[in-house]
């Protein structure tokens, strides 16, 4: 175990909002295990984000895009990477806790721990510099901030898996809502939503509902997993408002296409208006048509404006 060389403070205790050792954060952070992939990770983030806007400049133009040019990274990372951490947890027999994982705090965990807290952070500094305007209070400071928080009071438990398992099964639902800011035509809106709602909504309740039925009142540790829960549903509730006026707008410019496609319609509206006209007078003679012609011109070309519809379904200017 990567902890192993750490032990608790002296006279060892136990946290009353978690049931695991503490370990002062500085040990932790001096770890080698720890220190050496954040490094890498900052370094790699960096040169992902610069080779990526640069090799594909000429698709990626607006800050809108390059703003989840990293997001990408850490969710085919964590998802990826995670994976087999999740796979542990699901393959825990019953009655286990999550003091049974045995990837709690393994090499693994601790590399996937260090290189998202090392993403958080260069998106912090490439964000206030690159894509200001996309790095917002709720979407920049809130959520990086809340998510660094959890990840170092995991690791001064030494129980940073169970988050990485988590993230795994999160971070699925990031990759298509990446990708589809990144390039238009790779957006599934109803892919991106189906994912999120089942990962980042549904499973994150019910992972924070079981862990409050296990520790409330003993403990306040069921707010680690309840913690991103309001902000998921936000996001929720901002997409599904989206989906909405998109299918208003669609649904609207689809009347204007059936329309278009079909002036059947427009020509039975004709026909139902020239069925209801009166009918029309005998034809006078020449010489009291003349005579018509001469003192009512206005009215003749009203009449011939109100009759004639040379293209049904088209409104002259």
């Amino acid at each position: 175990m990567i902890f192993s060389s750490l032990t608790p403070p002296s006279p060892p205790f136990v946290d009353p909002l978690a049931p695991w050792p503490v370990y002062p954060l500085s040990a932790v952070l001096s770890q080698p295990s720890f220190y050496v992939p954040f490094a890498a990770s900052a370094a790699a983030c960096l040169a992902w984000y610069f080779a990526i806007t640069a090799a594909f400049r000429r698709h990626i133009t607006t800050d809108r895009q390059r703003a989840w040019v990293l997001t990408l990274l850490s969710a085919l990372v964590l998802s990826l990477g995670g994976t087999p951490i999740l796979v542990d947890f699901l393959r825990l027999p019953p009655g286990a806790s999550i003091a049974d994982l045995p990837s709690l705090a393994s090499p693994r965990a601790t590399a996937l721990a260090a290189f998202f807290l090392a993403y958080l952070l260069v998106d912090s500094a490439v964000g206030c510099t690159q894509y200001p305007r996309q790095f917002g209070w709720i979407s920049g400071v809130l959520h990086h901030t809340g998510y660094a928080t959890c990840v170092l009071f995991l690791l001064t438990r030494a129980q940073h898996g169970s988050f990485l398992g988590f993230a795994a099964l999160l971070e699925t639902s990031t990759v298509p809502l990446a990708l589809g800011h990144i390039h238009h035509s790779l957006r599934r809106d109803l892919v991106f939503g189906i994912m999120f709602l089942f990962t980042r909504v549904l499973t994150n309740a019910a992972v924070a509902a079981y862990a409050f039925s296990l520790y409330f009142p003993k403990s306040a540790y069921w707010i680690v997993p309840a913690l991103p829960l309001p902000l998921h549903i936000h996001w929720f509730i901002a997409w599904v408002r989206q989906q909405r006026r998109l299918a208003k707008a669609k649904a609207t410019g689809a009347v204007g296409k059936d329309t278009a496609r079909h002036p059947a319609a427009a020509a039975t509206e004709v026909a139902k208006v020239a069925s209801s006209a009166p009918a029309p007078e005998a034809t006078p003679d020449a010489s009291a048509l003349r005579q018509r012609h001469a003192a009512e011109p206005a009215a003749r070309a009203s009449t011939t404006i109100r009759t004639h519809v040379p293209y049904p379904g088209v409104t002259s200017s």
